[in-house]
């Protein structure tokens, strides 16, 4: 009967110390949970709590903030950095695009090279970037039938096509030239003519 009752204490005992200790871990446990979960954190914060510094150093360098008051990854933060990385993923397939769009119908380059009036035929005279099929045929039959052109003058005067000083301006800075003189004040220029290019390769 002693035994037995020594049995019985012990297991009251032994019975008490665990309902003690779990309710401690329940509290423990149910507070950290109630916190987590409650509107001020998840208001404050994005995902669980970040128990270790460890945990919060690798926030860090992924590039969030930490909150302070509940260590854990300021929601703010968070949503900033999707809103960059999703801006970053635009930029990413625009430039992509760009550059399948830029393949398939890439931008027409121009080679400038010297083109002389008084000795060109009418396929080198159409290299010029603002000189059509047409205005070459012209200058080539004026040529034929009054001989060479003595100076950019004369051209303006016996071309009916390049007797507008646009046309003179572009010819020459796209490499005409008359006795090898570019127009004067319009030298040719690589920049330049490819822009002109540009402008009348559709019209070629």
């Amino acid at each position: 009967m002693v035994f037995q009752s020594h049995i019985s204490t012990l297991t009251k005992q032994h019975s008490f110390k665990s309902l003690v200790a779990a309710s401690l871990c329940l509290i423990v446990f149910g507070c950290s949970r109630n916190e987590s979960l409650s509107a001020e954190y998840q208001e404050a914060c994005h995902g669980e709590p970040l128990t270790t510094v460890a945990q919060r150093n690798q926030a860090l360098e992924d590039g969030f903030v930490i909150n302070q008051q509940f260590k854990c990854i300021d929601k703010a933060s968070y949503l900033a950095m999707q809103e960059a990385e999703a801006r970053d993923a635009q930029i990413a397939r625009q430039r992509e695009q760009r550059g399948y769009e830029s393949e398939a119908d890439p931008t027409p380059k121009y080679e400038l090279r010297y083109v002389e009036i008084n000795s060109a035929s009418v396929a080198e005279l159409t290299h010029v970037c603002n000189i059509k099929n047409g205005t070459a045929e012209d200058i080539v039959k004026e040529r034929e039938r009054n001989g060479q052109f003595g100076d950019w003058v004369d051209v303006v005067h016996r071309v009916f096509a390049m007797s507008a000083a646009q046309n003179v301006v572009y010819a020459s800075v796209c490499g005409l030239t008359v006795n090898g003189q570019s127009f004067d004040g319009a030298p040719a220029d690589q920049a330049v003519a490819q822009q002109i290019y540009q402008r009348y390769s559709h019209y070629k």
